[in-house]
């Protein structure tokens, strides 16, 4: 039996519905972007500094559960290909089949799509909306959800066209007014509706909450030595596993399905929308 067995809540054996994500941690202290050993990372202005240690995780998505399955820790020079590598290998060393694969705009780039499309996996990755006429803001017109090709073109790394979903929805403006905004995703191998593609990539947003979770417990230090860094990470993560774990054996309400009912004094099993399902609820 593998580790992922012992935590898998149930359906070990099928294919899981995987989401990757980065996770920035912030750093305020010097950094010497020449050494070897730097492990800081520079990014965009967040919480008072562009300096980073930044790590990658691979989660599983079941019974809206999340459960961190692999992580690994970047260094500035790692490509992202390269990180997604690792990730998948941790991933089948685990025993792990991918069903889908839920990536965020960090990791929509023309060597990881040709990656998953090499790998033939199913896949979600949202895209980011660039340019003011043309890029992947040309695609996004109209009023309408579609599903069409885009190519994708940059300078080093060539052209890849691939298959993309717009997803047209609506956002409140400060005006009180509505206004149509789209989201962009590049979908392989799902076969969905495209009003359904939105809806399967939100639930790879449970994500941030683990993020939450593990700032939490995490120590704080302030040693500028990355294994220290590391390690603290990498024990935050540990202890939100075995809290949702533990959650999940002993906290949670069953569902209906799962309730005995013999134990309950009710002839039958309710049916689903029963009016029976109140004779069963006081007997809990």
């Amino acid at each position: 039996m593998t580790p992922w067995r012992c935590w898998c809540p149930s359906g070990c054996a099928r294919p899981q519905e995987i989401a990757l994500d980065f996770h920035d941690e912030p750093y305020y202290g010097r950094t010497d972007p020449d050494d070897p050993h730097n492990w800081v990372c520079r990014g965009e202005a967040r919480s008072g500094t562009t300096r980073f240690y930044r790590c990658a995780t691979a989660y599983v998505m079941q019974r809206d559960v999340r459960l961190t399955l692999a992580v690994v820790f970047v260094k500035p020079g790692d490509a992202i290909v390269t990180v997604l590598d690792r990730l998948l290998a941790y991933l089948r060393a685990a025993g792990i089949r991918i069903k889908c694969l839920y990536a965020d705009k960090g990791l929509c780039s023309i060597p990881v799509l040709r990656r998953v499309l090499s790998l033939r996996l199913r896949a979600i990755i949202a895209t980011p909306v660039r340019g003011k006429q043309g890029g992947t803001r040309a695609v996004c017109q109209g009023r309408t959800s579609y599903a069409p090709t885009h190519t994708v073109r940059r300078a080093e790394h060539g052209e890849l066209t691939v298959p993309v979903t717009v997803a047209r929805t609506s956002t409140r403006h400060r005006t009180g007014r509505r206004r149509a905004t789209g989201c962009l995703y590049v979908c392989r191998g799902v076969q969905a509706p495209v009003g359904h593609i939105r809806k399967r990539y939100r639930r790879r947003f449970g994500v941030e909450s683990s993020y939450r979770l593990m700032e939490q417990v995490r120590a704080r230090t302030t040693a500028p030595k990355w294994a220290v860094r590391f390690l603290l990470m990498g024990l935050a993560l540990l202890i939100v596993n075995m809290w949702i774990r533990l959650h999940w054996l002993f906290l949670r309400i069953p569902a209906l399905q799962e309730l005995p009912w013999a134990a309950l004094n009710v002839g039958v099993a309710p049916r689903p929308g029963s009016c029976r399902i109140r004779r069963c609820v006081p007997a809990l």
